[in-house]
């Protein structure tokens, strides 16, 4: 489904010169995030919503090293919070 999509941000990356290990890690990462999509069973980028984007970063697979605890100050629904802004 993101094919068209992605290959083209990649083309552009390329153009503006981005390494070459960081067009292989993007490339990696949307593959997972193709991936994530058919798991939900999202056939459409105008059915992804903010809470999918924050499912996939915080714990698809390889969970963010920066989440948010109670100590940063900050509660668990600061993301989505800031999805529906």
């Amino acid at each position: 489904m993101l094919h068209r999509y992605c290959n083209q941000f990649l083309d552009y990356c390329r153009l503006a010169d981005f390494s070459h290990r960081s067009i292989q890690a993007l490339t990696a990462r949307l593959s997972e995030f193709e991936t994530f999509l058919k798991a939900h069973k999202i056939r459409s980028v105008k059915k992804i919503t903010c809470q999918h984007l924050v499912g996939f970063v915080d714990d698809y697979k390889n969970p963010s090293i920066h989440e948010i605890s109670p100590e940063s100050g900050h509660s668990g629904n600061f993301t989505i919070k800031m999805c529906q802004e």
